[in-house]
């Protein structure tokens, strides 16, 4: 086996709830496949810049991913919004010899952010022009999805000491638990 192939291998091992993600991701990339749609229906350049805040969300997440070091870089990746292709990115910058800086990290890490808030509220105004049944659903499905996310994909990810949403997820959780 290649270094490459053992890397990828192991790196999907690291992960242990695959299917779990699997069957939250899916539903959240039907809905923001959906908002495309309602987007391309008003204007197809609409669907483009929403298909662009993806695109770039996977872009800033890969230079942030190199820069903590992240063990899923080339294999599965457990990343939000199912923005998994960052994973590969990361890889491929990684083979070009891209070197990190951890405030351009810092910063790229802001703009996924922005970008990620993007794939969220950009569609709103469209999906409720389109349908208020379109619009709640839409807004229920990425709450359902964040909170599913950040319970239960969150607390056992590799890197959930230095990613945005791992701490996240450890102050949400350590909230919930002293409420209990």
């Amino acid at each position: 086996m290649s270094e490459e192939a053992s890397s990828a291998a192991c790196n999907h091992r690291l992960y242990e709830r695959v299917w779990l993600y699997i069957i939250i991701t899916v539903p959240l990339l039907a809905l923001m496949g959906f908002a495309t749609y309602v987007l391309w229906l008003n204007k197809f350049w609409l669907g483009i810049i929403y298909i662009g805040f993806y695109v770039l969300t996977n872009i800033f997440q890969s230079y942030y991913c190199i820069n903590i070091d992240c063990p899923y870089i080339g294999g599965f990746c457990p990343a939000v919004a199912g923005i998994m292709p960052a994973a590969w990115i990361a890889r491929i910058l990684q083979k070009l010899g891209l070197k990190t800086n951890k405030k351009i990290a810092e910063v790229a890490a802001t703009l996924g952010a922005t970008m990620l808030l993007g794939l969220i509220v950009f569609p709103l105004y469209w999906l409720f022009q389109y349908n208020l049944i379109a619009f709640f659903g839409f807004l229920i499905g990425i709450l359902i999805y964040g909170f599913t996310f950040l319970l239960q994909i969150c607390p056992v990810c590799a890197s959930k000491e230095s990613c945005p949403g791992g701490i996240t997820s450890t102050k949400l959780r350590q909230k919930l638990s002293k409420q209990e």
